[in-house]
């Protein structure tokens, strides 16, 4: 008997460290060992009223990647592996230096997103420089 209640419990646990493993966000999957170099948030007059996150990550010895995240009830995430861009462009309207915030215009040689829009970051100069 004691050999079944064992056994059960093996069993109970597998299936939910299974069900874990399934229901894990796919940030969690893609990211689990990344450091965060860098992040901030698409803004409004100034103040992060948005969905739409940024983020550096590295996976030391791996890659060092540009992350974009946008969405509330569902995600789409975009990368962009860092070694592949090409020129980096900084614009700021008026009113974006009214609200110190600018648009980073990163081009690479990625196929899916040639040309990407980091749009009204607050920190413009921490990320050119």
């Amino acid at each position: 008997m004691y050999s079944t209640v064992e056994k059960s419990l093996q069993e109970h646990s597998i299936s939910q460290n299974f069900s874990q493993k399934i229901f894990m966000s796919v940030k969690e999957r893609l990211y689990t060992g990344a450091t965060l170099i860098w992040k901030d948030r698409k803004r409004w007059c100034g103040l992060p009223w948005s969905f739409t996150r940024y983020r550096i990550m590295k996976k030391p010895g791996k890659w060092l990647k540009l992350v974009s995240d946008v969405g509330l009830l569902h995600s789409q995430i975009d990368e962009i592996n860092l070694f592949r861009v090409e020129d980096i462009k900084v614009y700021q309207s008026f009113t974006n230096k009214f609200w110190g915030t600018g648009t980073i215009t990163i081009y690479s040689q990625d196929e899916n997103t040639p040309v990407y829009n980091l749009v009204r970051i607050k920190t413009l100069i921490k990320f050119v420089i």
